[in-house]
């Protein structure tokens, strides 16, 4: 490989310029024909190879071909054809391989066929491996081939502190989440049949190892076990720059990667950093209980939730994690991972049935140029953007002086007061006061026991009116039905008696003063739960209608959707 990066330096460096005609005749070792296949045509040619080549490979890079063999090539294609391809690629992933092909062909007027696509691969490949292979060469000059460096140095704003620069909050701001977009589907080997007739598994041993895996049920173990990798987990800066990147293999979004995740930056990047998660308030409680609690305490490290998270959360996990109450946050939302996979879900058609190798060298290449090409060059309109928000916040100042002085607020430390006295307040209220919920419960018993007396009393008063036939039947009906509001009335009534033991009170009165107040802490605690399941319902509708919506979302799913939807439409109604 370094002869053919070698050859493809020399070959980048003379481009533009008159090719050289001043090699001597002992230089030349023979010649080769082979054709050519450029952007707009293809045609045959040949090619001189000179002693110095070591292989035929090397003499063709050197010339701006990309053989599709190693040792005896038939076919080329030129370096100017496949840098269009792979500056098309990037900028619209779903332009995979085959299309391409096929345009050349159509360009080219000849036949598709099957085997152009291996071809074309093969010398694709070849390209992105001599284009890592020209950037270590640039790095180890530049001094950057140390480890971690890229990581280090990632973003220019997040990592590059300046002189006598005053110390934040937060000295590194990030987020980080799961997609499952990027999945991969195993490719499982056939069954071997022995000679006795037996069936024996393959030789990967890929399928013993999730047999092992833990999943909730049956059902999503069937429809994740086709997937060797189920996506990725990334963390990147403020900025969108990618810090991190990991395999999700064999499961879903589980806590193990999150805390991969923050143990390398713990490692890398050390004191004060943030990082916004969707549940980061649960979160951060797993990691203060893992191996990693006690550093993470140490170099003070922080979980977050995003802005857009708010809705999903309580409002006392709100007021502690949520980025909009959380001091040194500034204009921030946390949610850059959205933003990222927006655009890396466009791979998903071209990895999904791909092998391992080339699902990570789309993945690896895409976040590449992406961070080159689109994150870095919109650096300095990201951070003018900010700027220029946060001088209209400070330009509104004013009003929110006035405001303060016609509510009469002397001090903008009232807002930290009210907001820590909010924190203090549904702390108590994180679960329900233990005298209240007894009394709700004894009230609840009470009134039950008073209603089946009710209708002990009215089944004793009221008359039935039979004949001779149906005496005998009515009669032990309505002795059944009798019997059976009695032994409910005795049960209720011990559990009465049980509650009064706890409360230590004596009986209560319909129509009594605490009759009365639990009587409307009963009802307010209903209309609460169902205004709680009512959100519930229209939230999950809200995300069922944006998945349904959603690009690459298939038939069946959609249907699916649909007749949930349907079923929780009447659900709310």
């Amino acid at each position: 490989m370094s002869t053919l990066t070698d050859a493809f330096m020399e070959w980048d460096l003379s481009r533009g310029e008159e090719k050289k005609t001043g090699d001597s005749d002992e230089m030349i070792d023979g010649s080769i024909s082979i054709k050519v296949v450029d952007l707009y045509r293809e045609y045959d040619t040949v090619i001189l190879t000179l002693s110095t080549d070591e292989f035929v490979a090397v003499a063709l890079v050197r010339q701006g071909f990309l053989p599709c063999a190693p040792f005896q090539p038939s076919v080329v294609i030129t370096v100017s054809a496949m840098e269009v391809y792979h500056t098309a690629y990037w900028r619209c992933p779903q332009f995979t391989i085959q299309p391409f092909v096929k345009m050349l062909c159509d360009l080219h007027a000849v036949a598709f066929q099957p085997y152009l696509l291996q071809q074309f691969s093969i010398c694709y490949d070849l390209y992105v491996d001599l284009l890592n292979a020209v950037d270590s060469r640039v790095r180890t000059a530049l001094g950057r081939d140390t480890p971690n460096w890229r990581a280090l140095n990632a973003c220019p704003s997040c990592t590059y502190k300046l002189e006598g620069e005053k110390p934040l909050r937060f000295a590194m701001l990030g987020t980080m989440d799961g997609n499952d977009s990027l999945k991969r589907v195993e490719k499982r080997e056939s069954e071997i049949i022995d000679d006795d007739g037996g069936a024996r598994p393959g030789t990967r041993w890929t399928s013993g190892r999730k047999r092992q895996l833990n999943m909730i049920n049956d059902m999503s173990a069937k429809a994740w076990g086709i997937f060797d990798e189920t996506g990725i987990f990334v963390c990147l800066c403020r900025h969108g720059f990618v810090l991190l990147v990991t395999d999700m293999v064999c499961s879903r979004e589980l806590a193990k990667y999150p805390l991969a995740i923050v143990e390398q930056l713990l490692d890398l990047y050390r004191d004060d950093l943030g990082i916004g998660y969707n549940v980061g308030c649960k979160f951060g409680t797993t990691v203060l209980r893992s191996p990693l609690g006690e550093r993470a305490r140490a170099l003070r490290f922080s979980s977050l939730v995003g802005l857009f998270h708010g809705h999903a959360h309580q409002r006392l996990c709100q007021i502690l994690f949520l980025a909009t109450y959380v001091l040194g946050i500034g204009l921030e939302d946390l949610k850059g991972c959205e933003h990222f996979f927006s655009g890396s879900n466009a791979l998903a058609t071209a990895i999904r049935h791909t092998s391992r190798f080339h699902r990570h060298q789309a993945i690896t290449t895409y976040m590449k140029y992406k961070d080159r090409f689109d994150t870095f060059q919109n650096l300095s309109s990201f951070l003018c953007n900010n700027y220029r928000q946060a001088l209209d916040i400070l330009q509104e100042r004013p009003i929110l002086e006035d405001s303060m002085k016609q509510l009469e607020i002397q001090d903008e430390s009232v807002f930290d007061s009210w907001l820590k006295e909010e924190e203090e307040y549904l702390a108590k209220l994180s679960k329900e006061p233990p005298q209240e919920t007894l009394e709700m419960e004894y009230f609840t018993a009470l009134l039950e026991m008073y209603t089946l007396q009710a209708s002990v009393d009215e089944a004793a008063d009221t008359w039935t009116v039979v004949t001779a036939d149906t005496v005998d039947k009515q009669t032990h009906r309505t002795e059944t039905a009798r019997r059976h509001l009695l032994e409910k009335r005795d049960n209720a009534l011990k559990t009465v008696q049980i509650l009064e033991a706890h409360l230590e009170t004596q009986r209560w009165e319909i129509g009594c003063a605490k009759w009365l107040e639990n009587e409307k802490r009963v009802k307010m605690r209903t209309y609460q739960r169902a205004i709680d399941n009512l959100e519930r319902l229209v939230i999950s509708r809200i995300f069922e209608l944006t998945k349904m919506n959603m690009s690459h979302t298939g038939y069946k799913m959609r249907k699916h959707i649909g007749k949930a939807l349907q079923t929780r439409s009447q659900a709310i109604r």
